[in-house]
Parts: structure tokens; sequence; C-alpha cells
């Protein structure tokens, strides 16, 4: 999450996309392996192009938290220092609980 005080970016594209080799996720900083989806934003906030790659389990709890919040308040890398507890006063829902638990080849598997 974040304290919303970063202006979105002038321009963005978001898309799904199949590695053809190794890439790092933004936000837990796993592999995505070749052939597996995986989430790309790319865009341009405060006039530098920055991109992000989430596998689909991160890019799964930023879709929640966004749809959770407004969309500003949350990082593209997951790591603003709070927790989804001190931002709403809850715990997460399970199905989010649950995605520490999965790994990215069983993430790849629910979504084909």
């Amino acid at each position: 999450m974040c304290d919303g005080s970063a202006d979105g970016p002038s321009c963005s594209t978001n898309t799904f996309r199949r590695a053809r080799k190794d890439h790092l996720c933004c936000a837990c900083g796993e592999r995505i392996d070749p052939g597996h989806r995986y989430h790309f934003t790319s865009g341009i906030w405060d006039g530098y192009a920055y991109s992000f790659k989430h596998c689909l389990r991160c890019w799964t709890m930023f879709e929640f938290l966004v749809q959770e919040n407004y969309p500003d308040l949350v990082d593209l890398d997951l790591n603003c220092g709070e927790s989804y507890e001190d931002i709403f006063g809850k715990a997460p829902p399970e199905g989010i609980q649950a995605l520490a638990f999965i790994s990215g080849a069983d993430m790849q598997e629910e979504t084909t």
C-alpha cells in the first residue's frame, strides 16, 4: 500500500504476456519461468519510463487491493511497509491469504 502522494502515470499500458526467458516478479522477487504467463505494466511517471513484471499471484493481490482501495494508493511493487490489517483494521479475506501458500507453477495451472 502507499501514502497516495505519488501522481499516477501520464500514460501506461497493461497486458498479460507469456515469458520467453526468465524474469523476476517486481513484488515478490520470485522467478517467472519461460512459458509462464505474467502481467506487464509500463508507463511514464514524473517524466521517467518504468516497467513492472508481476507473477500471476502478485498481480491477483494487486488487483484485489486496487478494488478494495483507491488505485493510486497501491504501489506496483506492493511494498509500502503497511499491511492489509494496518489499513483496513481486519485480516484479508481467506482467498487472498491463501495466495501466500500457492507456488508460481500452481498459480499457472489455476489460470490456464
